[in-house]
């Protein structure tokens, strides 16, 4: 990161690469969406190339990376949530630019193998489990169970005392097992 201070394109890029996939799979899963992935990614970029000339090197650069990439995530989803309230404001019934309703709508025929929509299936439920947790859940089971953060590392993102954020994990697995089993029984 200092070499990117002093302006080698070079080494940002050698970042970018060191750390596009851990980056990519903490986005999904903060946004639940594939599509938005490389959109977010590069905002993520871009905010870190901004916030170079300010970066100390007083802890691990990851760190100082997911906390960037969270506060991203963050205004993402704020955007998102903006955009749904506009569009959840108009009727099922109302036609798009194609003349088809949102009722119309159906999802894609698959033949895929029975296992695999099973297994498909049981990630949706998972997925929804995650998704129904508070952020101060969500943002900890992420960081630990998808990007195998340490909890010390955790706690420097989120700044939350170590014992706090294993309390919380604790509340946010027991939260999404009553989430799962309502919704599946």
């Amino acid at each position: 990161m200092l070499a990117v201070q002093d302006g080698d394109l070079d080494a940002f890029e050698t970042l970018v690469e060191r750390y596009r996939d851990r980056l990519a799979g903490f986005v999904y899963h903060h946004i639940g969406s594939y599509s938005a992935v490389p959109d977010i990614l590069q905002d993520i970029f871009v905010q870190v190339h901004r916030a170079a000339p300010r970066y100390e090197p007083r802890g691990k650069f990851g760190i100082w990376l997911f906390t960037i990439a969270r506060a991203v995530c963050i205004n993402a989803l704020k955007k998102k949530l903006r955009r749904a309230k506009r569009i959840t404001d108009r009727p099922l019934s109302a036609i798009d630019a194609n003349g088809t309703s949102l009722l119309d709508r159906t999802p894609a025929d698959t033949e895929a193998a029975p296992e695999s929509m099973a297994r498909q299936e049981e990630f949706k439920k998972v997925r929804q489990a995650i998704e129904s947790l508070p952020d101060i859940y969500r943002d900890v089971v992420i960081l630990r169970q998808f990007q195998e953060l340490s909890y010390r590392d955790i706690s420097a993102i989120l700044q939350v005392p170590e014992g706090a954020l294993r309390v919380r994990m604790h509340q946010a697995i027991e939260l999404m097992r009553k989430a799962y089993f309502e919704e599946n029984g």
